[in-house]
């Protein structure tokens, strides 16, 4: 072999094996970019996932406040509607009350309230008030039960009071004390409590 040959093969090897070692280091080099790469996008899709995640639930509290806002709205309007129906409701209440004050009935639940008061006072003394509306009635119903009548100078609507001194009792048989018992007591989840 002569010095041209073994130079051009020293050449040849040497290139070859350059080649050998670019290749080498090419492909490692590759390996580490795509190693680098699936990191960094594994990386990219956990913080996408985790903005996404982030913004659901950012979203949903939103959405919460504006429903809590809303069922807040709708709770005030149908407690609106409720005190608006309630009073309409009571008012009709009263205006049967006033109608019924022009029957006989109640003449005859009058005299019986009468009748159950001077009962339950025994031999005590007691004082029967009637609401001024029933005025006409007191000298009629003070002669027929023989008790102690008066005109109360405040409206209870109907119906008697009644003190028993000796004993400190009052007794309310008034229309306007079982009114405003019913009205405080009803509700629209079924009419008057433990109903």
């Amino acid at each position: 072999m002569t010095i041209e040959e073994k130079l051009q093969y020293f050449y040849d090897a040497s290139v070859m094996e350059a080649r050998k070692m670019a290749d080498k280091e090419i492909k490692a080099h590759k390996e580490l970019l795509l190693e680098n790469f699936e990191k960094h996008k594994s990386f990219k899709e956990e913080c996408v996932e985790n903005l996404k995640k982030a913004e659901i639930e950012d979203a949903k509290r939103e959405m919460n406040k504006i429903l809590s806002s809303e069922q807040l709205v709708i709770k005030k309007n149908w407690t609106n509607k409720e005190a608006l129906l309630k009073e309409k409701l009571f008012q009709e209440v009263k205006d049967l009350l006033l109608e019924y004050k022009n029957s006989d009935r109640y003449r005859e639940n009058l005299e019986k309230s009468i009748l159950s008061i001077i009962d339950f006072a025994g031999d005590d003394k007691l004082v029967i008030y009637l609401s001024p509306e029933d005025k006409t009635l007191a000298c009629e119903l003070k002669d027929k039960f023989n008790v102690e009548i008066e005109v109360n100078n405040e409206s209870f609507m109907g119906g008697v009071k009644a003190a028993i001194p000796q004993k400190n009792i009052l007794i309310d048989y008034s229309l306007l004390e079982s009114y405003l018992t019913k009205y405080k007591e009803f509700n629209f989840d079924g009419g008057l409590k433990n109903e």
